[in-house]
């Protein structure tokens, strides 16, 4: 990812702030934006329930249908992240303990947390790929920044529902 398609991915994310009022469909097309300019072979984005702490996938591009549909925290590379509310790059995952990839075959991985201001995880974005050495740190740093934007986005997108909840039982 050039710099130009960085900044391209994230005014597109911070575009769903206003073009959205739906934090599903903000949240599936930055899943959408992702697998466009990272192009991994799967990709999912996950939220950490508050009362289990297990991440739960969201939105998901490449996963098989019998995929499991959530993480413990610290399984995984995804879980791993959101334990360690920190960037993981994997580039070669058959030789990383913390890999456990979610389509067979996988070679690399990286993953970013969504994190609020606060420094609370809110949930992962994670990429897998078929190829040893597929990602890079300069890809991990792109990947943080669309997080950041991600996690503005959600987050502005998660309070309006609720203020708008709010003023309907008012």
């Amino acid at each position: 990812m050039t710099e130009e398609e960085e900044l391209a991915a994230l005014n597109a994310i911070l575009s769903l702030a206003s073009g959205t009022e739906d934090p599903a469909v903000a949240t599936r097309e930055i899943l959408a934006l992702v697998s466009r300019c990272f192009a991994p072979k799967n990709a999912l984005i996950a939220f950490q329930n508050p009362e289990s702490g297990r991440l739960e996938i969201e939105a998901s591009v490449g996963l098989p249908p019998d995929a499991e549909p959530t993480f413990s925290p610290g399984q995984g590379v995804p879980g791993w992240v959101a334990w360690h509310a920190k960037p993981l790059l994997v580039p070669d995952s058959p030789a990383d303990l913390r890999s456990r990839p979610m389509v067979k075959g996988t070679r690399s991985e990286m993953a970013a947390p969504i994190l609020l201001p606060n420094g609370q995880v809110l949930g992962v974005v994670a990429l897998e790929h078929d190829l040893v050495g597929r990602y890079a740190e300069l890809d991990l740093a792109h990947l943080v920044r669309v997080a950041e934007s991600s996690a503005l986005v959600l987050n502005r997108l998660w309070e309006l529902r609720h203020l708008r909840g709010k003023a309907r039982q008012l």
